[in-house]
């Protein structure tokens, strides 16, 4: 028989609304990706739209699964981190990670967009992911975060130049990261997501869909590690990522529900199951 070897999949849980998790776990199972599904945040619904969410920490949950995980002598594959939006709580898994050493540890450092930090989160969180993120091979932040983790101004309209600049003083700064993701850079009328594969970088561009998402960029780092689970290329991940999250946000748009309930994922799993071969691990 077998042995699984799970992926583990770091981020909060909301009870209302298709995204963080509940948008993630559809996509990893559609790409037959197996996963441990750590719920770092228990939230009544997503932090935008709703008001003020009920939540529940789980910082001793978190210690306590992975002292299980341990006497059960499981291994894994590797992590997916998102959205945490607890400074204790980026501690409390950041120490955990550290304890397994996976060979790929992807991380979204969800925290930032337009501009400015999502409602809630201190001016100190960019700097409490600091320790979590040396331990990230991959990472996926947009255009705004990266601008958090690499200090400066930055253009509202960037060129490449400037994006691969940024992607430089990323790697210095985090050493362990050989592949580099940045998302959301405006671009006229379009969208860039530009890419960096041990030094070798490229582009894929979409045309600017108004409004805003939620839940998209979600979809994007499942769609990617799901890929990258199966030894697809960056690229070929990326692009695969960039397809199936257009796809999501088109049919939400055309949905008629209203976005802050997240992502219509229907269309965009069916893509997933197309374009993402399952590998023989």
């Amino acid at each position: 028989m077998v042995p699984v070897t799970p992926l583990i999949v770091a981020q909060d849980l909301s009870a209302v609304g298709r995204l963080s998790m509940t948008a993630a776990l559809p996509v990893y199972a559609a790409a037959q990706v197996p996963v441990a599904a750590l719920p770092t945040t228990l939230l009544s619904t997503q932090t935008e739209g709703f008001g003020q969410p009920v939540k529940v920490d789980s910082q001793q949950w978190l210690r306590d699964c992975f002292a299980h995980w341990r006497r059960a002598k499981l291994s894994f594959s590797g992590a997916v981190v998102g959205y945490l939006g607890d400074e204790r709580t980026i501690s409390a898994l950041s120490a955990q990670l550290e304890m397994l050493a996976l060979p790929q540890v992807v991380i979204d450092p969800v925290m930032a967009d337009g501009g400015g930090l999502y409602p809630g989160l201190p001016m100190t969180y960019p700097e409490a992911l600091v320790p979590l993120l040396n331990q990230a091979t991959v990472m996926t932040p947009n255009w705004t975060e990266l601008q958090f983790l690499t200090g400066g101004s930055a253009s509202a309209h960037p060129t490449i130049a400037e994006v691969i600049a940024r992607i430089d003083r990323l790697r210095t700064r985090f050493s362990n990261v050989n592949q580099v993701v940045i998302t959301g850079v405006p671009n006229q009328n379009r969208v860039l997501t530009v890419f960096d594969d041990h030094h070798r970088w490229d582009v894929a561009a979409t045309d600017r869909i108004a409004g805003h998402y939620y839940g998209a960029g979600d979809v994007f780092t499942a769609v990617l590690a799901s890929a990258l689970w199966h030894g697809n290329t960056l690229a070929e991940a990326v692009f695969t990522a960039v397809d199936a999250t257009t796809t999501s946000i088109l049919a939400t748009r055309d949905s008629g529900i209203e976005p802050r309930f997240g992502m219509q994922l229907g269309a965009a799993l069916t893509q997933v199951q197309q374009k993402i071969k399952p590998s023989d691990r």
